[in-house]
């Protein structure tokens, strides 16, 4: 899996370093909410995913030993 994150990570060097900066890592197209917003009340009161909460899933990936030991 970690090769996976490596080669997202290195396309997306590539298309920084051609000035593309208009999609997602990886070189994916962005990721939009404002439809289902409109149409969810339940989606529009969903809080912003942060620093933090990306820096806990990591935290907790590699206390279960997902990125190796």
């Amino acid at each position: 899996m970690i090769e996976f994150f490596r080669r997202i990570a290195e396309v997306d060097r590539i298309a920084r370093r051609q000035g593309k900066d208009d999609g997602e890592v990886g070189g994916y197209p962005m990721f939009a909410t404002e439809k289902v917003q409109r149409i969810s009340g339940a989606m529009r009161e969903l809080p912003v995913v942060g620093r933090e909460d990306a820096t806990s899933w990591v935290k907790y990936w590699k206390g279960v030993g997902l990125f190796g030991r």
